[in-house]
């Protein structure tokens, strides 16, 4: 973000609040009783830009429906508000929704897979390619794999389909 593109602070807080009272609205009217918090996370997109993290917290029972399989209604979820919170505000809003610290474990667990299939390729040496996964899943197993020099990753396909091939590296 430039110099001239910059948020004027009462933005920035009014675009937290907003963030904040348009998933608690949509939470209330499907009937899930959670707490809404809205912070600025600073380099958070998978572009390094700042995004407003939202995280939703309460009743476990509730939660797990907010996940959905393999995170699926969460990221839904997530376009929703931030499509809602961009027209309210009259403005794109870069925003991410994590429920019940879903996505923190999630990236713990796709690094120790990339790790585990990294180490496959260079015994094998055959590539191997995960399961289609949204873009910020991809981006992490890239991420987990930088550093290592035996191998490399690519994504591959088209629309939901796209997913990470580990690559021997020559």
């Amino acid at each position: 973000m430039t110099e001239e593109e910059t948020l004027p602070v009462d933005f920035s807080e009014n675009a937290l609040r907003v963030a904040t009272e348009t998933l608690s609205d949509i939470l209330e009217k499907m009937g899930v009783d959670a707490d809404v918090a809205a912070t600025w996370q600073e380099g958070g997109s998978a572009h390094g830009e700042d995004v407003i993290r939202i995280d939703v917290t309460g009743d476990s029972e509730h939660l797990g429906m907010l996940i959905g399989r393999k995170g699926e209604t969460m990221g839904a979820l997530e376009y929703l508000v931030r499509v809602i919170t961009g027209n309210r505000l009259e403005q794109y809003v870069n925003l991410i929704v994590d429920v019940d610290g879903y996505r923190e474990r999630r990236t713990k667990q796709l690094q120790r897979l990339a790790i585990r299939l990294a180490q496959q390729v260079v015994r094998n040496g055959r590539s191997v390619s995960l399961e289609p996964m949204p873009s910020y899943e991809r981006r992490i197993v890239h991420i987990a794999l930088r550093e290592n020099e035996d191998v490399y990753t690519e994504s591959v396909g088209d629309g939901d389909y796209r997913k990470v091939v580990i690559y021997l590296a020559e």
